[in-house]
């Protein structure tokens, strides 16, 4: 993550529209995730399953 910096930035004259951006995403290889990935829950902590 780069927080609090931008990865990437473009400029288009007159902005960006809806189209513009779905034609030529120009940040297709700079997407970042979002959020935290956590470690599984060990098995003692893990839900039950619902009964049916």
């Amino acid at each position: 993550w780069s927080h609090p910096e931008a990865v990437a930035t473009e400029y288009r004259d007159g902005g960006w529209s809806y189209a513009d951006l779905a034609s030529a995403f120009p940040f297709a290889g700079q997407q970042q995730s979002v959020g935290e990935k956590f470690p599984p829950l060990p098995a003692e902590l893990q839900p039950e399953a619902a009964a049916k």
